[in-house]
């Protein structure tokens, strides 16, 4: 169980399930990979993080399956491989989220990704 804050915490159309290491999988369906879901993805974890600063939050887009009883894909396996280099209360990237985000949030480069810097815009 994902807990009522976070349900809560969700924007419209976004489903979360919790993994068997306590770690939280947010997804947000989409008909394809763009900017403008780039930065809903990075949007969705920020505003997370700034309600649960106590987790790492990573923001990754991709294929992936929630259909079974664990969430699995690639978008999943890049923002596992983030959780080192990321913080608590921080949002971390992969390369290619950070890519078509780069125009509207202020990244630093971190490990294999990208921190999102606090305030998110880009200036």
């Amino acid at each position: 169980d994902v807990g009522e804050g976070v349900r809560e915490a969700l924007p419209r159309g976004a489903s979360a399930r919790a993994l068997g290491d306590g770690s939280l999988v947010v997804w947000m369906p989409a008909a394809r990979v763009d900017a403008d879901h780039a930065a809903r993805a990075i949007q969705c974890a920020a505003l997370l993080a700034a309600r649960f600063p106590e987790r790492r939050w990573s923001a990754t887009l991709g294929e992936g399956d929630a259909a079974g009883p664990w969430p699995r894909g690639a978008a999943l396996d890049r923002a596992l491989s983030l959780r080192a280099a990321t913080g608590a209360g921080e949002v971390s990237t992969d390369p290619v989220t950070a890519v078509l985000a780069a125009d509207r949030f202020a990244l630093e480069p971190r490990g294999a990704g990208f921190i999102v810097r606090a305030g998110a815009a880009a200036p």
